[in-house]
């Protein structure tokens, strides 16, 4: 996960983490200023296609802000933290896929209920 921001200490970063979770507007910019743009490569690196990294982002940046709550600092960084959330993402988005991926698969299989079975008008 080393795609993070690296400028970012330990203190700073449970000093963001408190104002976060106090619901700090700075704080929330700071957050988004430092963090949006390493998500997205993090993201990148790890998605099949340009608007499921968009997806994939966006939702992790989502999923952040309405659990920020649930973040520990004794657990770990901000940034790892958001790394969890966005594999989280990238797994629901890779099933999501797989399952529509299945179901284009059984309608071009499956042939038309009845259409084997009519016969042939003459």
């Amino acid at each position: 996960m080393g795609e993070g921001p690296h400028a970012i200490d330990r203190r700073e970063d449970q000093r963001l983490a408190r104002g976060l979770q106090a619901g700090r507007r700075r704080a929330w910019s700071h957050f988004c200023a430092l963090y949006a743009a390493p998500l997205y490569r993090f993201t990148a690196a790890r998605c099949e296609t340009p608007l499921s990294v968009e997806d994939v982002s966006q939702e992790a940046l989502a999923e952040a802000v309405e659990h920020i709550r649930r973040y520990d600092a004794s657990k770990g960084a901000l940034w790892t933290w958001l790394c969890g959330i966005a594999m989280n993402k990238i797994r629901e988005h890779r099933c999501a896929l797989t399952r529509e991926d299945r179901l284009r698969e059984k309608l071009a299989v499956e042939p038309e209920r009845g259409a084997a079975n009519e016969p042939e008008e003459s």
